[in-house]
């Protein structure tokens, strides 16, 4: 299993902040930016468009279904590839925007960059860094081409191979969410954390977006996953937000940490449930002393 991707933070001026929370709260905002960048014919719907084989804004945000039969059938529609968010202030007073790129969206860091300023107003964009394993940022001084070509590109392979010895021996893991996680269940949005189901979204998560836009995970592997999954439980929990728009806090959990943590660590990066792509269900996941 493996999926590249680059990591990003975007500086902002603190009078945009309002435009980013709306930025955040809208795909359709986002995605109209990008295909306003990239489309040459702005008269046509995409389905149809003889471009369609080719297009930038359909690679990035068609969510295509895979020709394989069986991969749709497992799991269906993909996810975009790129996350947006959460947003961060500074002590300085300035706003960070996160971005993670991944799979073929990676090669696309000025576009995503432009459709954000554009989504603004073409204001407020102080300074782009990129961030390397170890969460170093380097600044990026323009987006030309030499600038550009030597963006670290990260391993999802590498990254859970480098979150693994934090987890050895850990039974308990600290899990905090940061932004609001809307999480289905049975056709009904859930209105509490349930550690089980936490666990099983994100082993969906990270198979269905290596399946499609990296290198798939092991079957056999991943169904020892989400048997592994029933047997995490809540020790503990502070609920800073709970109900019909989504679930935040902290929450404890007791479990196989040492086999799942570091996947779960991971995908910390690509958020979970309904907006993940868009600044929702953002978490970070840290062993227990």
């Amino acid at each position: 299993m493996d999926l590249n991707l680059v990591t990003l933070q975007l500086t902002l001026s603190s009078e945009v902040l309002a435009k980013l929370t709306q930025l955040l709260g809208s795909a359709l905002r986002f995605e109209a930016a990008l295909r306003a960048l990239v489309c040459s014919r702005h008269d046509r719907e995409c389905t149809g468009c003889p471009q369609n084989g080719v297009c930038s804004f359909v690679l990035l945000c068609g969510r295509q279904l895979s020709s394989d039969p069986e991969l749709v059938r497992i799991y269906q529609r993909p996810g975009v590839p790129f996350v947006l968010g959460p947003l961060q202030q500074t002590e300085s007073g300035q706003v960070e925007l996160s971005l993670v790129l991944l799979g073929p969206a990676i090669h696309q860091v000025t576009l995503f960059v432009q459709a954000v300023e554009q989504s603004l107003g073409a204001v407020g964009l102080c300074q782009v860094s990129v961030c390397d394993y170890q969460n170093l940022r380097r600044i990026l001084p323009d987006l030309s081409s030499r600038s550009l070509a030597d963006i670290p590109v990260l391993s999802a392979a590498t990254v859970l191979d480098l979150a693994t010895p934090r987890f050895v021996s850990c039974r308990q893991i600290l899990i905090t969410i940061t932004s609001p996680l809307r999480m289905m269940h049975q056709g009904r949005e859930l209105n509490r954390f349930e550690p089980g189901l936490f666990v099983k979204a994100v082993l969906r998560r990270i198979s269905s977006l290596t399946a499609y836009y990296g290198t798939g995970a092991d079957p056999d592997l991943f169904r020892r996953y989400a048997q592994s999954a029933e047997r995490f439980r809540l020790l503990s929990q502070s609920v800073q937000q709970q109900g019909r728009r989504g679930v935040s806090g902290r929450f404890v959990l007791e479990g196989p940490c040492n086999e799942l943590g570091p996947l779960l660590s991971l995908v910390g990066l690509l958020h979970l449930g309904k907006g993940a792509a868009y600044g929702n269900g953002a978490f970070t996941v840290s062993p227990v002393p």
